[in-house]
């Protein structure tokens, strides 16, 4: 099966048929498997996705509301100090702030800003987190089952889950509602499903 990812050019998945070797029963039998020149080539489009809507979101009103960037994953940080503070800082104490405390809160809030915006971290970032897309090895394979996949209703071909689990007709079926890299048009538009089923419960 070959699953093409808008946006990146050449991209190809190829899915094995056949069981991998030690799993277990009832796991996702099949895994994505590629090149690491074609590795890069994700990579680098996820990234340019996060750059591009970390821009997005450093322009009025959004500016407003958000961090400015996606959730940072304290386990890539190196420094263990600075980890630990940001996580303190994330988890304020019930009694109120002082000054020093505030000042010192913005200063680690702006070396998690520099950090994230690392070509390594990022890179990092990428391979840890589109794993759950399939992407690299199937990394879902041992936490989902055989017919793992869940889906905003509005977005067809979409799947949450390793979309190893998602054969080639089902991916074309889906009309226009094609996956991209990092891009805003589907976060907005699986936004508003999201919002809009939340709203009807």
């Amino acid at each position: 099966m070959l699953i093409t990812l808008s946006g990146v050019e050449d991209i190809r998945f190829d899915v094995s048929d056949t069981q991998k070797e030690g799993a277990t029963e009832g796991s996702n039998a099949h895994f994505s498997v590629i090149d690491e020149k074609m590795r890069h080539k994700v990579s680098n489009a996820f990234i340019d996705g996060m750059k591009f809507c970390r821009q997005v979101v450093a322009e009025a009103p959004l500016r407003y509301l958000t961090t400015g960037c996606e959730a940072a994953d304290v386990m890539l940080f190196r420094d263990a100090v600075q980890m630990k503070e940001y996580v303190r800082v994330l988890c304020p104490s019930r009694r109120k702030l002082t000054e020093g405390q505030r000042a010192h809160a913005r200063g680690v809030l702006l070396w998690v800003k520099e950090m994230v915006s690392r070509q390594d971290y990022m890179e990092e970032y990428v391979r840890r987190h589109a794993m759950w897309l399939g992407f690299a090895s199937g990394g879902c394979e041992q936490v989902l089952p055989a017919d793992g996949g869940l889906r905003v209703a509005c977005m067809r071909n979409l799947f949450i889950g390793d979309c190893t689990a998602v054969t080639d007709a089902m991916w074309r079926a889906g009309g226009c509602d094609t996956l991209r890299a990092g891009s805003v048009a589907t976060a907005v538009a699986v936004g508003k499903a999201a919002a809009a089923e939340l709203l009807s419960i």
